[in-house]
């Protein structure tokens, strides 16, 4: 059995626990639906790759998000 493939591989780095969401939160931070989240990661090859993809779902940075969508940093 194999996972869900990517057409982009996250990089390793190091983050703080805070920064890290998944859909339901990117979605809640950002005033949208979780589904909404996941066109944009599909749709706009600017959205930023994961971090990790794990079995409860892709995993991403919060201050990655923000900048994409020209927020300010927190």
């Amino acid at each position: 059995m194999s996972g869900p493939s990517l057409t982009r591989r996250a990089s390793w780095r190091t983050v703080a626990g805070n920064d890290l969401a998944g859909i339901a939160e990117l979605a809640e931070m950002c005033g949208e639906s979780p589904s909404t989240i996941c066109n944009w990661a599909k749709r706009y090859a600017s959205f930023p790759a994961p971090l990790a993809v794990l079995a409860a779902g892709r995993i991403y940075s919060r201050a990655e998000v923000r900048k994409w969508l020209g927020w300010p940093d927190e």
